[in-house]
């Protein structure tokens, strides 16, 4: 699908870049907010984690995410394929969620949702995580469980997509992937020290 200058929405694209900030903005609030909740000698390895995961998630996402969570080309309901791993075919070709703004303004947005997700779940091991071990976990986690469910969710041809499921606010891919990835760092985890006693 190839498009023209005139076929591209100046306003939706805007407006999309917009709300990539805005999304962007969620990032750092979310660090903040963590870092007021848990005792000050934490509170500043939660705001870098929440910044580490949007520094990973956009690796991530540049060179295999977005094509693993919203490729339009795949066959497989459950995972898309490489073919906009480094971003090869993503400038102005806009994806079938948003034919009206450039696949790249698209790209960003979603990547924004993308690195605020891991960063949800971090609240649930605030105090109980060690930094570099979390940085990887972000990676892995991203590619073997939020690309998935953004596929099946967001992708054309995955198989939440194609039963009906509408998820507009990132319910499914954002909220209850973070929710239950939560869930397990506490069960992982358990409680932190000196709960329940300070």
């Amino acid at each position: 699908m190839t498009t023209s200058v005139n076929d591209i929405d100046m306003g939706a694209t805007v407006w999309m870049i917009a709300s990539s900030a805005l999304v962007f903005l969620m990032i750092p609030g979310l660090g903040y907010f963590y870092g007021g909740m848990v005792r000050s000698k934490n509170a500043l390895s939660l705001v870098f984690l929440c910044f580490m995961a949007l520094a990973v998630v956009t690796l991530q996402w540049v060179i295999f995410g977005y094509s693993l969570a919203l490729s339009e080309t795949a066959t497989n309901p459950f995972i898309g394929n490489f073919k906009h791993w480094l971003f090869l075919d993503v400038e102005y070709t806009p994806h079938p969620n948003a034919p009206k703004v450039p696949g790249v303004v698209y790209a960003l947005y979603q990547c924004m949702f993308a690195a605020l997700t891991p960063g949800l779940a971090i609240g649930g091991a605030a105090e109980r995580i060690r930094v570099l071990p979390t940085i990887f976990y972000i990676f892995v986690w991203t590619t073997l469980v939020y690309d998935p469910i953004a596929y099946w969710v967001w992708a054309p041809n995955g198989w939440l997509f194609k039963m009906g499921v509408l998820d507009f606010a990132g319910g499914c891919a954002v909220e209850t992937a973070s929710g239950f990835a939560a869930l397990a760092f506490y069960f992982v985890l358990g409680k932190r020290k000196g709960f329940g006693e300070e």
